[in-house]
């Protein structure tokens, strides 16, 4: 495993360098995007939008070493500043979620549970929902039609003997680019998903004012 530590090149170069790696990534080049990526963890850039590409291409590419890599450099950043940049959060809502879901309705538990691992070290929400790796949370089970693969348990082991059901709310952005865009069928597909499991999920929309983004409280 290569050290963590490294020197951010100068800014120009490396925005350079990452908008050509999200470039490779837009044209669906996984395997060229993540060996740029690669390139530039060697070269010793330290950025979190790095780190998140190559966690995530590792996903997609079947790459786990790449993955973990990722992890581990989102770690070592958040140690060093626990403040998550707002491109890094979008990135998540942006792009992790379509392929989470995408992986639900394909029964990819595994990269489902690698993604869930990636987006709660980049997002906040999801930190707060999943605190732990979910690999030590989420009890994985048989299912039937499908030999020895597993799925994500419906039931999340309880602790102090709480009630094993859980309600779900789910708020999602209805569109893709924000408001005005194409709607998705994401947040009913997930919400479908949760049920199926045993989850009771409500589908809830952000709210918005006109064109932005109405600020939540913790009653809202």
């Amino acid at each position: 495993m290569a050290e963590t530590k490294g020197t951010l090149l100068p800014s120009e170069y490396a925005l350079t360098r990452l908008a050509g790696l999200f470039d490779l990534f837009v044209q669906r080049e996984f395997s060229a995007a993540l060996a740029l990526a690669q390139t530039l963890d060697a070269e010793g850039v330290m950025d979190p939008m790095l780190a998140v590409f190559m966690s995530h291409l590792g996903v997609l590419t079947g790459q786990t070493q790449a993955y973990r890599r990722g992890l581990t450099l989102l770690d070592h950043m958040h140690t060093e500043n626990p403040d998550i940049p707002q491109e890094t959060r979008d990135y998540d809502s942006n792009f992790i979620s379509g392929h989470v879901c995408g992986a639900l309705a394909r029964g990819e538990d595994a990269i489902v549970l690698q993604l869930l691992e990636l987006s709660r070290r980049i997002h906040p929400g999801i930190a707060q929902a999943f605190p732990l790796s979910v690999d030590q949370m989420i009890l994985r089970v048989p299912r039937p039609d499908r030999g020895h693969q597993g799925q994500i348990s419906s039931v999340i082991q309880p602790a102090n003997d709480v009630p094993a059901t859980r309600r779900v709310n789910l708020l999602m952005n209805p569109w893709f680019f924000g408001p005005g865009g194409r709607r998705h069928d994401m947040g009913p597909r997930i919400t479908r998903a949760f049920n199926k499991a045993g989850w009771p999920c409500q589908l809830l929309e952000p709210p918005y004012i006109g064109q932005e983004l109405a600020v939540l409280d913790a009653d809202g």
